[in-house]
């Protein structure tokens, strides 16, 4: 894109932190016919701080991801001895909700795909996918104290989805791909994960969310600290219903983002089974603004 279509782009993104999201979709009126501005919008959203839809029940107050999008400072690209990266997500019960899911509840997964960009390129590499890539998690402990957890029913279809079970209560449902993408140390500097969910039930009372850990290599165990798993960043909690719905998290600066965004959101490398918009909830934040990160 010409320069001009950038600087347009970067003045109306400051706007949108102060005027909403709608300013958001003006500034994508602006970008390549190539971008589909409705899905790198919704990206935008799930990654401004303050968007959240729900809450998750049970994690502390003082968890800086408590009330969703939150990037670790300085660790946008991995640390430059970092080879691994995984794509991840987590669905919680709503804080505040009035009804329980049925212990019998199942979430559907679809799509789950982890891209790196490269730092030398700027190209984004498609390094983890659901296609090729199993799931694997279980239900910890909501706090993930002492990263405590019980086993997780993880069930894959004949289409390729998987379901998982909804969180008991006082657990969440954690889960990933269990095959870490790989890359070269040094050679990337923004990661970016995406995957389409649902509730197999009607009015479930769950959130979710999606990001990623850079890892030290593809087989190094976790280590209590996260020195071997630096967090890159995870999205605003989104509502699940029976219909589907797209995660997205990205790290790095958002004026790169736009103005090259990988893949799925290039027009229809995938096309995303969801067509909803997202609402901002009307529920009291149940979190304070510390610096105590906890997992994940």
């Amino acid at each position: 894109m010409p320069p001009w279509i950038y600087l347009s782009i970067g003045l109306l993104l400051v706007g949108a932190l102060l005027g909403g999201v709608g300013v958001v979709r003006q500034a994508l009126s602006f970008a390549s016919s190539n971008i589909s501005a409705g899905a790198l919008q919704d990206a935008l959203v799930q990654n401004t701080p303050g968007f959240s839809e729900g809450y998750p029940a049970g994690v502390p107050r003082a968890f800086e991801w408590c009330s969703g999008a939150y990037r670790p400072g300085g660790n946008a690209a991995p640390p430059p001895d970092f080879s691994a990266v995984t794509g991840w997500g987590q669905v919680y019960r709503m804080y505040g909700a009035t009804v329980a899911p049925s212990p019998q509840a199942r979430i559907m997964i679809a799509n789950f795909r982890t891209y790196v960009r490269l730092s030398s390129t700027q190209q984004w590499v498609l390094v983890q996918s659901q296609a090729n890539d199993a799931i694997a998690g279980g239900h910890f402990v909501a706090d993930f104290a002492g990263n405590r957890a019980i086993e997780m029913a993880i069930e894959r279809a004949p289409d390729g989805a998987v379901t998982i079970g909804a969180p008991p209560r006082g657990y969440n449902s954690h889960f990933w791909l269990a095959s870490r993408g790989t890359y070269a140390p040094g050679s990337v500097n923004a990661v970016y994960v995406q995957m389409e969910i649902k509730a197999a039930d009607a009015e479930p009372a769950l959130v979710a969310n999606v990001g990623a850990d850079w890892w030290r290599d593809a087989r190094a165990d976790y280590v209590a600290g996260f020195s071997n798993n630096p967090g890159a960043g995870m999205s605003n909690w989104i509502t699940l219903s029976s219909d589907w719905t797209v995660l997205r998290f990205y790290s790095g600066a958002t004026d790169a983002f736009i103005a090259d965004p990988p893949p799925p959101l290039r027009g229809a490398t995938i096309a995303p089974l969801s067509g909803g918009k997202r609402h901002q909830t009307n529920t009291v934040p149940p979190c304070l603004v510390t610096n105590h990160r906890g997992a994940p």
